[in-house]
């Protein structure tokens, strides 16, 4: 395995900033598999990869996500309850985030996040979630993608003594 955070297709990863003090990180496999239509081919639902480490001394889990296209209710449902359980089940210490492509409205994913004691921010399906930050998102314009280029300032609240 190598350091960078990466599944073993290598159709995706989690790219790191400076400053990030890496731990550890895995994939998170699904079940349920999905079909992307307008390519006409099957995924396997290998789509979130989570990382551990540390920016200034704070704790933080990342889940790096790709979930289900529209029309995967399946596994739509599957992927966002892992996400759900991975940011409601850290450790105390620690500052859970999810980021990426979520293939979902925005008023969806708040409905989620709502329920879930989580805030989203983000554009379109390209999302940040997480419980225990404050997110500002901002979009940078389309280079070389169907999706905006985003920018996430994340910001940990303070805890209450």
């Amino acid at each position: 395995r190598t350091s960078d955070p990466v599944d073993d297709r290598g159709d995706m990863v989690v790219l790191l900033a400076s400053g990030f003090e890496l731990e550890d990180w895995d994939v998170i496999p699904l079940t349920t598999g999905w079909r992307v239509f307008s390519a006409q081919r099957d995924h396997k639902p290998q789509r979130l990869i989570r990382v551990l480490g540390t920016v200034e001394g704070q704790r933080v889990e990342l889940l790096g996500v790709h979930g289900p296209t529209g029309g995967n209710r399946a596994a739509s449902a599957e992927f966002l309850d892992v996400v759900a359980q991975v940011l409601t089940r850290t450790r105390s210490d620690t500052i859970p985030i999810a980021a990426g492509d979520f293939n979902v409205r925005l008023h969806e994913a708040r409905t989620w996040a709502r329920a879930n004691g989580l805030r989203v921010a983000g554009h379109g399906p390209d999302l940040v979630a997480s419980r225990g930050a404050r997110v500002r998102s901002r979009t940078r314009g389309r280079r070389g993608s169907d999706h905006e280029a985003m920018s996430h300032t994340i910001t940990p609240r303070k805890r209450k003594p």
